[in-house]
């Protein structure tokens, strides 16, 4: 069988459309895959970046150096797929998978992992694939019947959350940094900009019912009805077990590290950490001075329109 034979036979297959959710660093989008992940028509993932190369081999290449933890996540899904269980023995087993697989388009690599997961749906976060067109283009034509939960933040508690992660190393490995003073500083706000950017390309991609947007600061602070409500949008059951099973996220198999090889993959927090970690929107606003800037400037205009657009004040 050729590679074209099985990718066109993977994608005839009724395979249930997967759940994917968009979000840049900073914005939890692991917590919130892994609180969808819990539901029981639902499987979560951690972040897996298959989108992000053609082939398989092409992507293995790439993720080298510090790029490498980009892997773990898709280790560590391998290992729990194919041995039940997240251990060393299991990493090195889902290299092995990978190394046999290696000529595979990356899309029928996902098509085989939601071949393995039906009849219950792939929920995965999205963050690198957010800034690169052609990664989200793999997804939607990986997956046409796939949803998109899109989530957004204050930008000010956006910032603030890059900025508290390594020292904004987030901000400077996407060149989110302004060079206008000296010495150069991150400037977080940029993250912001730049995936609404490309949130907006990839409307423009796909049905309006498979985009959905989703403010995290609703999420955390008025937690049952919005699951509600967005479980309704995603076709999902919501019943009060289904409700209560999904303010779990620290139940995920994927929570904490992995084992040696694959200790990455991502942070999952409990709705209560959740929580404490996001100011409720009454504490915030999009005037005055941007907390992370040493020098008092203010938010930039064109991003407290988009942001106000949203709802945020």
């Amino acid at each position: 069988m050729t590679t074209e034979s099985l990718v066109a036979i993977l994608k005839r297959a009724n395979l249930p459309g997967p759940i994917f959710v968009l979000a840049p660093p900073g914005m939890y989008g692991e917590t919130v895959a892994a609180m969808l992940g819990q539901h029981p028509q639902c499987w979560g993932l951690p972040e897996i970046n298959l989108e992000l190369g053609g082939n398989l081999d092409a992507l293995i290449r790439d993720m080298t150096g510090m790029r490498s933890a980009q892997l773990h996540g898709l280790l560590r899904t391998l290992s729990q797929l194919l041995t039940g269980e997240q251990t060393i023995i299991g990493v090195e087993a889902a290299r092995r998978w990978l190394s046999r697989h290696a000529y595979l388009p990356t899309s029928a690599v996902w098509q085989l992992l939601a071949q393995r997961i039906a009849p219950k749906r792939i929920v995965a976060p999205v963050t690198s694939a957010i800034f690169e067109g052609s990664s989200l283009s793999r997804l939607v034509d990986s997956f046409p019947a796939a949803r998109f939960v899109a989530l957004k933040m204050h930008p000010k508690s956006h910032g603030a959350a890059v900025m508290a992660q390594h020292g904004g190393a987030a901000a400077w490995l996407l060149g989110a940094v302004d060079e206008t003073v000296a010495p150069v500083m991150p400037e977080p706000s940029e993250i912001w900009q730049l995936a609404e950017t490309a949130l907006a390309d990839l409307v423009e991609l796909v049905d309006p019912k498979q985009f959905i947007a989703l403010r995290i600061e609703d999420l955390a602070h008025a937690n049952a009805p919005t699951l509600r409500d967005l479980t309704a949008q995603l076709d999902l059951s919501f019943t009060d077990e289904d409700i209560a099973a999904m303010q779990k996220p620290q139940a995920s198999v994927f929570m904490g590290r992995g084992p040696f090889g694959a200790h990455f993959g991502g942070e999952i927090l409990s709705l209560q950490a959740l929580a404490q970690a996001i100011a409720p929107l009454d504490t915030l606003t999009l005037e005055g001075w941007a907390p992370w800037r040493t020098d008092g400037m203010p938010l930039d205009k064109s991003l407290r329109q988009q942001a106000s657009a949203q709802g945020y004040r």
